[in-house]
């Protein structure tokens, strides 16, 4: 039974957890809005230089100290090109699941990615080459796991 606040957005998330931890995803990993003053429906959005991310994000990561991070959006590799420094977590972006710019199996291989990346670090493994592609063309998006030392 889904719970009258269950956001479907963040099923990605659980599965990632589910599949790479084998553990209840409140026990091993944490879920935060970039944009932590985002609108109601997502309109709007200031992805390439969010004031509420400059302000809150590093806070956040400081605070959770994450091994790994996992990111969902185009708009992210680039704002933590220009902003984040300083954290020992090995960065994972993958593009946003959307029908209109990011096809369910696009998607499906981003997260198998990450996934396998994840599972490969865990166990000091080499992790695998991106088996998949953005949905941009842009050069200037990751194509395989960032630090941001």
């Amino acid at each position: 039974m889904t719970a009258p606040d269950h956001e479907e957005h963040y099923e990605l998330h659980d599965g990632i957890v589910q599949r790479v931890f084998e553990k209840p995803f409140e026990q091993v990993a944490a879920v935060t809005e970039m944009y932590l003053c985002a609108t109601e429906d997502g309109q709007r959005l200031q992805t390439k230089n969010s004031p509420c991310a400059k302000r809150y994000l590093m806070r956040t990561l400081r605070i959770a100290d994450p091994e790994y991070i996992v990111t969902f959006g185009v708009g992210r590799p680039r704002f933590f090109t220009r902003f984040v420094r300083g954290i020992r977590a090995e960065v994972l972006h993958l593009p946003f699941f959307s029908k209109r710019s990011t096809p369910v199996a696009a998607m499906n291989a981003a997260v198998n990615w990450a996934v396998y990346s994840l599972i490969a670090l865990e166990q000091g493994q080499q992790p695998p080459a991106m088996s998949w592609k953005w949905p941009t063309n842009d050069p200037n998006l990751p194509q395989g796991i960032k630090q941001y030392r």
